[in-house]
């Protein structure tokens, strides 16, 4: 089946070209038919290999950032207590 599309020229400028609009997807039926364009389904995209190669990659992110607050949090308290540490020194070295 030839598509046909209606062009509109002015003084050899196009104007409006249908076929700029056409999108395969509207025959798709006509098209699996005959072995050209068709999409995959969910059942295709998303196999047993797939989802288990995303959880393995969420959960080795899941662990990195875990890892990553968990220094973050170490961080943390070492800085507050140099911070009150350095503060108490220079209020009460007087007293030293």
């Amino acid at each position: 089946m030839k598509n046909q599309f209606d062009m509109i020229e002015e003084d050899g400028v196009v104007i409006y070209d249908e076929s700029d609009d056409y999108d395969p997807g509207q025959n798709e039926s006509e098209q699996a038919e005959e072995g050209g364009f068709s999409l995959m389904t969910n059942e295709e995209i998303f196999t047993d290999e797939y989802m288990q190669n995303y959880a393995k990659k969420m959960d080795a992110q899941i662990d990195r950032e875990k890892r990553m607050q968990r220094l973050i949090s170490i961080g943390v308290i070492i800085a507050v207590i140099l911070f009150v540490g350095i503060i108490s020194y220079i209020n009460f070295k007087n007293i030293l």
